[in-house]
């Protein structure tokens, strides 16, 4: 993927390396780790980049929320992680999570871009 991209939100950090489809990358948290925020199953706060182990290789797109974050992969699929209040991680209830989950009401779908808000999301599918 040419020219890479960060997003960060309100209440901790998120990124993810420049990713050439030959090559699987590693996506990388810190900050505020309440609710699960950083996806590495805790909910401590780091202030170093740690991966999150729990993504596929191939993700191609991330976006954090306040306190939530998620991510597509280049075939689609698009995995939430945090804060699950007001439903904003999609998975159909309130839970928070501490590491990335497949939101499987998206299958069928290919996310081919996603933003966070603070409290909620949207995708721009094919």
């Amino acid at each position: 993927v040419a020219g890479a991209v960060a997003a960060a939100g309100a209440a901790g950090g998120t990124v993810w390396s420049e990713q050439k489809k030959s090559k699987p990358c590693a996506v990388l948290a810190w900050g505020a780790g309440l609710s699960g925020a950083l996806g590495n199953g805790g909910t401590r706060n780091d202030p170093r980049p740690l991966a999150i182990t729990a993504l596929p290789p191939d993700v191609a797109i991330i976006s954090s929320g306040e306190s939530w974050s998620a991510a597509s992969t280049h075939s689609g699929h698009l995995y939430t992680w945090g804060k699950g209040q007001h439903g904003r991680l999609g998975h159909g209830d309130v839970s928070d999570l501490t590491v990335p989950r497949e939101v499987t009401s998206m299958n069928g779908k290919r996310v081919v871009s996603l933003s966070t808000g603070t409290c909620h999301g949207a995708a721009v599918v094919e």
